[in-house]
């Protein structure tokens, strides 16, 4: 018999000498899985169909074929048109580890009003919100060095903000003040406010990935419209790597 409970952020083990040297190399194995550090890099593209086939690398190219998967040649990335949307992340974290990205543009705009009166004065106080457009990245990948691969659980989120509308007129309010029982007009002139409106398109999945390839791991069309097929399409491509290995490889 034995316990084992922590204290103080320690562990403490009543056992005996084999079964401390069991819990030991456990641990041991435990903190060196942990403590392997992944380095992912993800790309986001808008591109038209007909340039994504560019990038993906046939089959009998005679490099190393993965059952399945659409690998990407990055150098093809570079020969995409110059007006390409492209979104670049890398992120380094242990293995096992949640990270996450978040990169875009934000800006104030006026979505509402409230009517104030004062004792002689009448206006609009604005309801100011920030509305935002660009990616976020949410990822964990967790390395297996004997199989050369990583299980991999992304949560992408691509957001578009399209430009605010043109102010949209509120009528006059006429109202009634308690305290002197007067009648105020609100201005018509303040009372406006403008609205907007965007794309938002969010991709989660878990896979297994090897490592150091370049997989096409997700793609979809801006805006659904079966009819033309040369619309944007938002690709996302990801490659884990173990960052020890590359270290230990890496020409000196």
């Amino acid at each position: 018999m034995g316990f084992i409970r922590e204290r103080h952020g320690a562990l403490v083990v009543q056992q005996t000498a084999r079964n401390h040297k069991l819990l030991a190399d456990l641990l041991r194995e435990i903190t060196n899985h942990r403590l392997q550090t992944v380095r992912t890099s993800a790309d986001w593209l808008l591109i038209r169909p007909s340039d994504l086939q560019r990038l993906i690398k046939p089959q009998n190219s005679g490099a190393k074929t993965h059952s399945g998967m659409q690998v990407v040649d990055l150098a093809a990335i570079d020969a995409l048109p110059a007006d390409t949307a492209h979104f670049h992340a890398d992120l380094l974290s242990r293995s096992g580890q949640t990270v996450s990205y978040l990169s875009g543009r934000e800006k104030a705009i006026t979505v509402n009003q409230t009517a104030v009166v004062g004792s002689d004065l009448s206006s609009y106080q604005p309801v100011i919100a920030n509305m935002g457009g660009g990616v976020a990245l949410q990822i964990q990948s967790t390395l297996d060095r004997e199989t050369q691969k990583a299980v991999v659980t992304v949560l992408s989120t691509f957001s578009v903000i399209k430009e605010p509308s043109a102010p949209i007129g509120v009528r006059a309010v006429a109202t009634t003040q308690a305290s002197t029982g007067r009648r105020v007009e609100v201005s018509e002139a303040s009372a406006s406010y403008r609205e907007t409106d965007g794309i938002v398109q969010e991709f989660r999945s878990t896979m297994r990935l090897p490592l150091g390839v370049p997989v096409l791991v997700g793609s979809m069309t801006l805006e659904p419209n079966p009819r033309n097929m040369e619309r944007l399409q938002l690709v996302l491509i990801l490659r884990v790597q173990d960052a020890e290995q590359n270290i230990a490889t890496a020409p000196r």
